[in-house]
């Protein structure tokens, strides 16, 4: 759904744009050679605790390996991505396992509607950081109404911590030179052209969207990981 002509457009890549099949077939790949994604998707599904009957929601699904597990323990997951072709090749992949309870749909933070019963959880990895943080505040506020009360949300992304505070280009330049020489330009055009934030600036915002933080971690002082869960209407 269009939203006024103002509105922050996230159909618009800021990153790598991953616009052909080749193009996403080669991040896949070099992905799973990086990170253990299924032992990171069990991990995630082991927090949200979910049953069988449950509905997921994950924004930013890229090739889906997430949505693929989380399929394999809920009824249904709603799987969104901007990038049509990451899409495609997601449900592909779900279509080779014989995997038929995921919705694929092209949408993300600001654009998706959702209709049905409230949602058990919702994940997000690497796809906040899209946004401004005005516009985050503003994602994660209409995300909160999808949820219901008490339900999760598992957000990961690239925020930055507070010993960047005290030595901000020192901090940054330790980050970038502490990714492998392959992918470090992966970093360096994330630091310049992206929009990550402070590790408090993303509590408060949660915390104004209608989430309560449960369990943080941080991982290599880039990753950090945030266990939210909706707070009771009104509260």
């Amino acid at each position: 759904m269009a939203g006024p002509i103002w509105q922050w457009d996230e159909r618009i890549q800021r990153g790598t744009d991953y616009a052909s099949q080749a193009v996403v077939r080669a991040y896949d790949e070099h992905m799973a050679s990086l990170r253990d994604l299924s032992g990171e998707a069990e991990r995630i599904l082991e927090f949200l605790e979910l049953s069988g009957g449950d509905v997921v929601l994950e924004i930013g699904t890229g090739t889906g390996s997430f949505a693929r597990a989380a399929a394999r323990r809920c009824r249904e997951v709603i799987a969104l991505d901007v990038s049509g072709a990451m899409l495609a090749y997601a449900a592909e992949r779900a279509r080779e396992q014989d995997i038929a309870n995921i919705i694929f749909q092209q949408a993300g933070f600001l654009t998706y509607e959702h209709q049905g019963e409230l949602l058990a959880a919702a994940v997000s990895q690497l796809a906040l950081h899209h946004l401004p943080d005005a516009w985050k505040l503003v994602a994660l506020r209409r995300l909160s109404h999808f949820i219901r009360p008490q339900g999760k949300l598992f957000l990961s992304d690239v925020v930055y911590q507070d010993e960047m505070d005290s030595d901000p280009f020192g901090y940054l330049q330790e980050l970038i030179d502490s990714w492998p020489e392959g992918v470090r330009s992966d970093m360096v055009r994330h630091v310049g052209h992206e929009f990550s934030t402070f590790d408090w600036t993303m509590r408060e915002i949660l915390a104004r969207a209608g989430f309560s933080i449960e369990h943080v971690e941080f991982e290599n002082r880039f990753m950090t990981h945030y266990l939210c869960a909706t707070k009771e209407r009104g509260a």
